[in-house]
């Protein structure tokens, strides 16, 4: 399988692209989801497992990374919304994001090394997202992020979610939706990842 990279910046991550993208974006178009929690910043949805099942069977990297059907999740991000900065719960080390719907280049998504912001009480109000340490999406200025990423239409994300990340929709008068895809085997690291799907068999763009 061939990939096309449009931009690699790990250890953060890698946007590309490759021939089943467009299909894959207009299925999820297509398809309802159920929502599961309404955050002050974003609503968290998902896709039906059969759904599910469909996106994934689309997918050229399935073919070697087992991913999980009950969580396809759509997170829904309305004008003036995002999330603080936070490492993913569920021990989720990578991601796999497909924007789903982008109509402005004002989200922006930003890392922060451990350095940085590793040193904030965490907050336990959030549960099993208790990693969050920052809640305020619209004040992060106090912050210097080691990079920052606007997604764009028409492409896949390989996403560090072990990284302390935010993202900031609170410029925006458009909702921007992101299609996120996990894998079963939580051990697996963004480098490990990059080097089984990609290793030699792409080409960059950048």
């Amino acid at each position: 399988m061939n990939y096309t990279i449009i931009e690699d910046c790990s250890p953060y991550y890698i946007r590309f692209t490759f021939n089943e993208l467009a299909d894959i974006i207009q299925l999820a178009k297509s398809q309802p989801t159920e929502i599961i929690r309404r955050s002050p910043g974003y609503c968290h949805e998902h896709y039906s497992v059969e759904t599910a099942n469909t996106i994934i069977s689309m997918l050229p990297m399935s073919a070697m990374i087992e991913f999980k059907n009950q969580r396809a999740a759509l997170f829904n991000t309305p004008p003036g919304g995002g999330c603080g900065i936070h490492k993913d719960g569920g021990n989720a080390k990578v991601s796999f994001n497909i924007p789903i719907e982008i109509s402005d280049n004002m989200c922006v998504t930003s890392w922060y090394s451990d350095e940085e912001v590793g040193h904030l009480p965490r907050n336990p109000a959030l549960g099993k997202y208790s990693n969050n340490v920052w809640t305020n999406w619209r004040k992060l200025d106090q912050f210097t992020p080691a990079r920052t990423m606007i997604a764009k239409p028409d492409e896949m994300i390989l996403f560090n979610t072990d990284i302390f990340h935010c993202w900031s929709n609170h410029q925006s008068t458009y909702s921007r939706k992101m299609l996120t895809l996990r894998t079963v085997d939580t051990s697996m690291h963004f480098e490990e990842i990059r080097n089984l799907i990609f290793g030699k068999n792409f080409t960059s763009l950048g």
